[in-house]
């Protein structure tokens, strides 16, 4: 979740998202049934049940059937470009979704 605070007051398009790789991120592999979804939310923190935390319907803004990953370390920043882009409306908190099918990391260790 990114607090409106943090984006400003105007509204505008969101066309792309990047997310750090963490230090046990695998350096390659498919990522398969990539998707990424944003929304809005009016919480100012996070509830236990993820579903419960968008103020309405969250937006898929990629779909990646099969995705490959390589080359990636840690702390390296990976980008996404997003197949629809998402209008954040310039008040409510910004709230993103990952997620994707494969192997599991270890328990405490699985980052992107």
């Amino acid at each position: 979740m990114v607090e409106a605070a943090e984006l400003g007051s105007e509204p505008f398009s969101v066309t792309a998202v990047s997310f750090n790789a963490g230090p046990f991120s695998d350096g390659q592999g498919p990522y398969n049934d990539l998707s990424i979804t944003m929304g809005h939310t009016e919480l100012k923190s996070l509830t236990e049940t993820f579903d419960d935390n968008w103020s309405s319907s969250g937006v898929e803004v990629l779909y990646e059937p099969s995705y490959m990953l390589s080359g990636v370390v840690a702390d390296q920043w990976i980008t996404f470009e997003l197949d629809t882009p998402f209008e954040w409306n310039g008040t409510s908190n910004l709230l993103f979704e990952l997620t994707w099918s494969g192997p599991s990391a270890p328990s405490g260790q699985g980052s992107i």
